[in-house]
């Protein structure tokens, strides 16, 4: 259960980074939005 616990943690990380990124440089214009909905 440490180990999954671990990795949803992780998970959780990565998407907050991704969807941090996407907000301060997004190339195409409207396109963030779309990816922030899935």
């Amino acid at each position: 259960t440490i180990t999954r616990n671990h990795q949803c943690r992780s998970m959780w990380q990565l998407l907050k980074k991704v969807r941090h990124f996407m907000e301060t440089a997004s190339p195409f214009p409207g396109g963030k939005h779309g990816l922030a909905k899935v």
